[in-house]
Formats: structure tokens, sequence, C-alpha cells
């Protein structure tokens, strides 16, 4: 490792070298850090100042967790209308963070006392501290390295870029993503406009962060012991698909904590019948829609939760009642979420592009049935269960979170007296659960379903262990569990963070041009070659990319050709998905000859093609609309252009970087 290697050199070069690392780091995360810190700040102050108008009071604690999720749904909205205004500027958005920021100094005077947490199981407490430490470690590892996550180099990061370099949150004719809905990408385009690619990394582990604190506080709730939240949160945090997810810019754990905010909050009005925790629960539940279309999973557990209301309305409310305030819930609901869905129908003519049907300007019959596909509508075949659950159970749920939810469902379905607190969680999960299955059920979709899964898991586990003779079984269950799927999620780390090490080989079989340096991921962390050359191995695209950043003057405009994965060029471009009709391919069809084609090519601004030949060649075997010509002439026609009017200017991992004559 690269650390042990300097102890083989004296003391005093080893610390400087170890300092100059240090320094390093410190400089390249800076700017992340402050922004980060900033967009807390700002959160914060906006749902303070929004829990002060709905009349919302709860100790301090508790207050914080729900302030900044609030504060980040409406900082999000905030910036997507100055986005629709074409005001995405970093000064539109240094004046939002500092308006947010008036608003937290404001609300200080305000705070409520802090809360006091019931008395625990003696020596349960060390269980999640060292677990909660151990997947710290490992997510600041990852939170260090190169961005790698496949959907963020596709979407969450390329359209924060793409509206910050053209001030407009637009929909890209070519990019059905563009339609999506998108909070969490607005807070990501605050962490581009100031910082890169770490800061919307750290955006994402902050909000897996908001994720424990609400789980902790959603145990708190159920039957007022703490230390129920705090085992639900490290069962959840230490389950390896989201420890890993963790550390890259995604947008499933925002979506996670908006959504169980608002179930804690919706657990809130259950007990005290209080408007201002309905109208917080419906306020989030919108947040979370706003994030994400598989947000609608919870939705649907929430409707399940609302019959069941219905059917036995909690405390002094009556049936007309209830249905009276599921009316008010969804009404709040839908109206945050409404101004993503307008504009998507605005342009698209659907509510939910693509969900359900096809058309322009995006994707066709084609893309639409292999994105279906994809993303397993309908549920899993039978035939592939075998494999499909014992991975879904051990990277994506957890197998401790598993075994011991199933023994908390099964006491609540049996009605046990000891199971009674985590009855109102089941319609949630069981609703979320069915959705998920039928509609998509990729892995990742399932993580709010996961998060309340642990809730009921840590109370199962606390159950067992308030009988004296079965606590040893819930020590021994519960260390064995978190042991296993710790080392599940170290190895997850270690085929994606640490396998371009290995695909180098021996430092004595590498190329002459390979740094000693690399066989260590330390010098990957900061910014120099090491980190270009990770990504070069692990991202097939960057090397090419990181050359049209030298080469390309500032007005380059580049069509992508087979690839997606555009995040890390720093000139303007056009990128598809592999779903979306193709426009190059479009264009040659509607081409006579080159010649026509490179005309239309300089009539869209177009001065250079990136071209994966070897992604080219799988897209085109598999059908997939990026790479499907519909005729053997116009597929001439591009080769003929290839040919006569594109000189290569790069070509790299077979990756070509065309400058059109």
């Amino acid at each position: 490792m690269y650390l042990a290697w300097h102890f083989s050199m004296d003391s005093d070069t080893m610390t400087a070298d170890v300092l100059s690392f240090l320094l390093d780091l410190a400089r390249a995360w800076l700017p992340a850090l402050a922004t980060a810190m900033a967009i807390t700040i700002a959160a914060d102050g906006l749902g303070r100042i929004a829990l002060m108008a709905l009349g919302v009071h709860c100790p301090r604690a508790e207050s914080h967790v729900f302030a900044v999720g609030l504060g980040a749904g409406l900082l999000a909205l905030l910036i997507f209308g100055a986005g629709l205004a074409g005001m995405l500027t970093p000064f539109i958005l240094a004046g939002l963070l500092a308006v947010g920021a008036a608003g937290w100094l404001i609300s200080l005077p305000s705070e409520t006392a802090a809360d006091v947490s019931a008395a625990e199981f003696t020596g349960w407490q060390i269980i999640p501290s060292v677990s909660l430490l151990a997947t710290a470690g490992l997510v600041g590892f990852g939170l260090l390295m190169p961005e790698f996550f496949h959907d963020a180099l596709i979407y969450h990061l390329e359209l924060p870029r793409y509206w910050l370099r053209h001030r407009h949150i637009s929909l890209l004719p070519w990019n059905y993503n563009s339609a999506l809905p998108a909070n969490i990408e607005q807070l990501y385009a605050v962490a581009l406009a100031f910082a890169d690619e770490r800061g919307t990394k750290l955006l994402h582990a902050g909000l897996g962060l908001l994720c424990v604190l609400s789980l902790w506080r959603l145990g708190c709730a159920l039957d007022g012991r703490s230390l129920t939240g705090w085992l639900a949160a490290t069962f959840f945090v230490a389950t390896p698909a989201v420890t890993l997810l963790a550390t890259v810019s995604g947008n499933d754990l925002g979506l996670t904590a908006f959504g169980l905010l608002s179930a804690l909050a919706w657990l809130h009005w259950r007990r005290t019948l209080r408007r201002s925790w309905l109208l917080l629960s419906a306020l989030l539940m919108g947040c979370s829609l706003g994030a994400k279309y598989s947000a609608a999973f919870l939705l649907a557990g929430f409707a399940l939760a609302w019959a069941a209301s219905w059917r036995r309305p909690p405390a002094t409310l009556d049936r007309a009642g209830a249905l009276r305030q599921t009316g008010l819930w969804l009404l709040v609901a839908a109206a945050v979420a409404a101004p993503w869905y307008l504009r998507t129908f605005l342009i698209t003519g659907q509510l939910f592009y693509p969900a359900f049907a096809a058309g322009a300007p995006f994707i066709d019959e084609t893309g639409l049935r292999l994105l279906r596909r994809d993303l397993g509508t309908g549920g899993v075949a039978p035939a592939l269960w075998a494999d499909y659950f014992p991975r879904l159970i051990a990277t994506d749920i957890g197998w401790l979170t598993a075994g011991a939810a199933a023994i908390g469902l099964a006491g609540a379905l049996a009605g046990t007296a000891w199971a009674a607190s985590i009855r109102p969680l089941l319609p949630l999960i069981l609703g979320s659960l069915a959705a998920w299955w039928f509609t998509s059920p990729v892995p990742r979709y399932l993580t709010p379903a996961v998060a309340l899964l642990a809730v009921i898991a840590a109370a199962a586990l606390m159950a067992l262990a308030s009988h004296r003779r079965l606590r040893a079984a819930a020590w021994i269950i519960m260390l064995a569990g978190l042991t296993a799927q710790w080392l599940t999620a170290a190895a997850l780390f270690r085929d994606n963070y640490l396998e371009p090490f290995g695909a180098l080989g021996p430092p004595a079989a590498r190329p002459p041009d390979i740094e000693r340096t690399l066989s260590s991921p330390w010098p990957v962390m900061r910014n120099g070659p090491e980190r270009r050359q990770w990504l070069a191995w692990s991202v097939p695209p960057y090397a090419v990319m990181e050359a049209a950043n030298r080469l390309l003057p500032p007005s380059a405009k580049v069509l992508f050709v087979a690839e997606y994965r555009g995040s890390h060029l720093e000139r303007d471009r056009i990128v598809s998905t592999k779903y979306d009709r193709s426009p190059l391919i479009e264009w040659a069809k509607d081409s006579r000859n080159e010649d026509e084609l490179a005309a239309r090519l300089r009539q869209e601004g177009v001065t250079h093609l990136l071209f994966n030949a070897m992604e080219a060649r799988r897209l085109e075997q598999e059908g997939y609309p990026a790479f499907r010509w519909p005729d053997a002439r116009s597929r001439a026609v591009f080769e003929q252009l290839r040919r006569e009017k594109l000189t290569v200017l790069h070509v790299e991992n077979g990756v070509f970087l065309y400058e059109v004559r």
C-alpha cells in the first residue's frame, strides 16, 4: 500500500510526503465541504421558518431533522423556479443560499428544549456505535475516490452541468432523463456551481445521514426507546448496497429521507391528530415525489395506510374525518410535486413520461420496450428467482434486516402484544413492496421500504432481548448479521473502487507509462495523474473527454455517438441515452450522402463527434435505439462521413474524438 511504502524511507521524507498528501486532499475538498455546509445551513433555515409557519412543535433534535429535510425540498423548488426563468447562475444560487442562512439566524431564538432518551439495555449502545463507525470508514473511503456511478455520469451530474451552462432548466430533445422529476439534481446544481462532483457525492452522503437521523427518530416514535431507532439506523446503513450508494452522486437516499420524514410526521399525526403534522407529512411526501418516479412506491404504501385508517380511524377521528384528512394530505402532496409533472405534461403531453407511452420527442416503441424490460416491469420471471432473491437479500436488504423483519412482521400479523407498536408501519411496507415488485423491481428502488424494514427488525430484536433467556440469542443474531453485512459491503467496495488496480496487474508487468503509485488508492484521492488514470480505467470514454477538454476550443459543441456518459466533458454537447433515438442516426436517415449529413451537423452547431466504437457494437447487437440503423443506406452515409468528412483528433479505449471538417 501507498502509505506502507513510505515507511521504507527516512522519517523526515515520509512526514513531508504525508503532509503534502493531506494538504492536496484538503485543497481538493475545501470547496465541496464549504458548499455542502452552506446548503445544509440554508436548508435548515428555510425548514425552520416553514416549521414555524406550520406550527410544528417538537424536541430540538427532531426539529433540526425535520427542518433540514423540508428545507432541502423547498430549496430545490426555489432553484427549479430560477431555472425555469432562465436565471440559473451562481449569483442567483448564492442569493438563495443567503436567504436560507438568514432564515437560520432568525429562527435561532425559537429553538425548543432538547429531549431526553429513555433508559436502554445496558451494554447495547456499543453495537450501533461500532457498526456505524465501521460503515462511516467505508463511506469515507468511497467519498474520497472519483465518481464512477453510471447513472450519475448519465444524468445526475450531466443534467445539472447542462443547466448551469445554459442557465435554464429545459428538456433535452434526445435525453428522456431530462423529463424526470429532479429535486435532488437541483441541489447538485448548487454543488457543481461552486465545487465539483466531490460536492455532489458529499450531498448524497449527507442525505444518507439524514436517513440515519430520521430512522432514529422513527424508532423513538414507535416504542419510546432511543436505542430502537439507533439499531434501525445501524441495520439500514449496514446494508451493503446502501453503504455503497452513500458514496456516489445518486438521488435514492434523498427521496428515502423525504419519505421517512413524511412517515414520521404521519405517525405523529396519528397520535396527536394535529393538522400541522398532517401538512408536514404531505409536504415531505410531495418533495419525495418531486425527486424521482420511484417515490410512487412509498405513495402506494401510504394509500394502503390511509385505507386502513378509514377502516379503523385513529383516536377520536371518525371515518368521514379520516376521508377528509386523506384528501387534504393528497392535495398538498400533489401540489408540491406538481411543478415537475406539469412541466413534463406541457412539453410531452404526458404527466409521467415515459412511464406509460412513447412518442416525441424522445423514445420510440422499441426504446420503451427495452426500458421496460431492463426495469423489470411486471416482476422478475420465476425462472430467475433462484438467482435474484439471494442477491437481493444479501446485498440490497441485508440478511439481518430480512430475518429480523420477518420475525417482526410475523409477530405483528399474529397480533402479539410486543409487536403492537410496529403495526402502523405494516401498510407502508406491504403497499410499497407490492407496487415496487409489479412496476419496476430494480433493487435500488426498494431503498425506502428497506429503511422501514430496518425499523421492524430493530423492534423485533429489542423484543427478543427483553426476555432473559433470548437475550444472548439476540446478541448473536445481531453481531453475526452485522458482521456478514459489513463484509459484503467491503467486498462491494473492493469490486467497485479497487478493481482498476487489479486490472493493471502486478507492477513488473505494467507498461512503463503506468506510474508505480497507481498500485495504491491513496494518490487517486487527490487531484493529479493518478486520479485521471483511475477514471480512464473505470470510465472508458473519460480519457478521450479529458483530451477534448485540452484540445477543443471553448466554443466547441460535441455530439456523442453510442456513448451517454458526458459528465466529465467541459464543452457544450448533445448526449442521448441508449433508449432514446440517436440524433446522428435521425440526421443520417434524412441525408442523401455524407455532404448533406456534414451540412446538417454544421447546421445543428456540431463541431466534433465523440464515438464509442466498442459500445456501438454492443448497442447494435442488442437493438438499442442509440445505435440501431433503419437501413443499410443511412449506415453507409455515416461510414462515408467518417472517412471523408471527419478528422481523428484522439483515440483511446476504443473511443474516437473527431473534428467535423
